[in-house]
């Protein structure tokens, strides 16, 4: 079964009603995810392809995301960042570009751990790369 798959599954299983809305907002997601895309620029994705689609109806479903752990948010230059990778790694960051980029190599992400003495629970850590 596909992420979505298993996304909307649990939604309708948490009562959750899958609009043309929401369903646009997890396919966008879903497809622009990796990229670590910010609320305003999925905002203005949603928007061109339904201009109905209010900012509130976006961060809803995106905090029902976060809640049931198929996202997590974490904050870039006061923006708030969409992440659909939810195993432990570590964000890159350049700062100029903004672009994002993923380590997930489980050796330097265990190393990383230890030497900051962090659990095994939840991790995520960014690395901001200046030029």
């Amino acid at each position: 079964m596909s992420e979505e798959s298993q996304i909307f599954a649990r939604l309708r299983e948490e009562g959750y009603k899958l609009t043309p809305q929401r369903y646009e907002i997890i396919k966008i997601i879903m497809s622009k995810g990796r990229s670590h895309p910010s609320l305003n620029s999925l905002y203005s994705l949603i928007k061109e392809r339904m201009p109905t689609v209010s900012f509130s109806t976006l961060y809803g479903t995106v905090m029902k995301l976060v809640e049931l752990g198929f996202l997590k948010v974490f904050d870039l230059n006061g923006e708030t960042r969409i992440e659909v990778n939810t195993s432990p790694h570590i964000n890159l960051v350049h700062l100029s570009s903004g672009e994002v980029i993923d380590i997930s190599e489980p050796e330097i992400v265990e190393s990383l751990r230890k030497s900051l003495g962090l659990g095994k629970k939840d991790f995520l850590v960014n690395i901001l790369i200046y030029d």
